[in-house]
């Protein structure tokens, strides 16, 4: 017999006594998961704000599709706003969202996307530390 095949059935053999596989890391993060998406969701809408700026330069703002994008963005603003963090990843998408530049200087929404994040940290957090 080759050492090829031999050790092709160590490792098969030694397969069955093999601990179970834990689930991948996104299962986890399936509370979230709305988190995420609208951290995504903001980014790819500046992104494309940023893309009629360059394109239209001052008119962009007047133009529909200008307002089609920024409606998608203060909408996928709310869920971090309004919406509790269950895992660090969700916070950690909340934390992501307040450093963007352009949501800093809206004073409003800045702040209560803060002050929610602030709540999941203490939730969390907090008896953990006292």
């Amino acid at each position: 017999m080759s050492s090829t095949n031999l050790s092709r059935r160590a490792i098969l053999a030694g397969a069955s006594s093999l601990p179970a596989l834990a689930l991948p890391a996104a299962i986890y993060d399936a509370p979230d998961l709305d988190l995420l998406n609208a951290a995504t969701e903001m980014q790819a809408s500046d992104a494309a704000i940023d893309r009629l700026h360059k394109r239209h330069g001052d008119d962009a703002d007047s133009r529909d599709d200008y307002h089609a994008v920024e409606a998608k963005r203060d909408r996928a603003l709310d869920i971090p706003a309004g919406q509790p963090a269950r895992t660090p990843k969700g916070m950690i998408a909340k934390a992501e969202v307040l450093s963007d530049r352009h949501l800093i200087e809206d004073y409003a929404r800045h702040g209560e996307i803060a002050a929610s994040l602030a709540a999941d940290v203490l939730r969390h957090f907090a008896c953990r530390i006292a």
